[in-house]
């Protein structure tokens, strides 16, 4: 098979998801919008921006821009997804134990 099959209507989500992201980052930073790759925002949360929570948030997720992944060094994470686990702890997904910077 040549080249890569695109369902009918892909293009058209894509393009309304970039849109979202566009309006989202202009109405959080004054009115600008970001050049480029839409869905490269900028700014991620870290770590210290994860809300608090208890074990009724079991499930919530979030990403931690600043979190580590395996193999990152210290103060050198590229960010991971985190999730409320059952005692009501943010961990990372991959993982299970608690976003460490």
């Amino acid at each position: 098979m040549s080249g890569s099959f695109v369902p009918p209507g892909v293009s058209q989500v894509i393009a309304v998801l970039q849109d979202l992201v566009r309006a989202t980052y202009a109405a959080g930073s004054g009115g600008t919008s970001p050049s480029g790759n839409a869905f490269q925002v900028p700014f991620a949360p870290t770590i210290d921006d994860l809300p608090a929570v208890t074990a009724r948030d079991v499930g919530r997720l979030q990403f931690a821009g600043n979190a580590r992944n395996t193999g990152q060094g210290a103060g050198a994470g590229t960010g991971t997804l985190c999730c409320v686990n059952t005692s009501g702890n943010w961990v990372a997904v991959w993982s299970g134990v608690a976003p460490v910077v």
